[in-house]
């Protein structure tokens, strides 16, 4: 997909549902039928999302999205990650891959990874909707990182 369509699914998604920032992360991912559970997983990775009835135990009895989240990341880290996760349901990733996707640093290589550039997309418009900066920009005149 282009940047431009996976930027306006992530503004319908919040459109749709009346999200607005902060984004509340844990309802975005009660409104794709995904839970979220954070647990110690390797440094490498950040997160994993599994589609309801594929999920390993301890989860296979959940009928719903697990959305995986390393517990040792920083809060930033995690909440990119959820938005990222939430971003492949939105997009119909898991459905079209294997049972079992990682979020590691390797696949941050956007041209290798088309799935994994569009997730971190969705994720960044989910996390920092474009109207809302440019208003804080343009309306409300911010202009350094600290204040945004």
């Amino acid at each position: 997909m282009t940047k431009i369509a996976v930027q306006k699914l992530a503004q319908q998604f919040i459109k749709k549902h009346n999200l607005t920032p902060t984004i509340d992360l844990d309802k975005a991912a009660r409104l794709v039928n995904a839970v979220i559970v954070y647990e110690e997983l390797p440094k490498k990775i950040s997160g994993a999302s599994m589609p309801p009835h594929k999920q390993p135990p301890p989860y296979s009895d959940i009928d719903e999205f697990v959305i995986g989240v390393n517990s040792t990341c920083s809060v930033s880290h995690q909440r990119f990650t959820i938005a990222h996760e939430i971003g492949h349901i939105v997009l119909g990733h898991p459905q079209q891959s294997g049972p079992i996707f990682y979020s590691t640093i390797e696949n941050f290589y956007l041209d290798i990874y088309p799935n994994e550039r569009d997730a971190n997309i969705f994720a960044a418009e989910l996390l920092m909707p474009t109207q809302h900066i440019r208003s804080m920009v343009f309306v409300s005149s911010l202009r350094d990182i600290g204040s945004l």
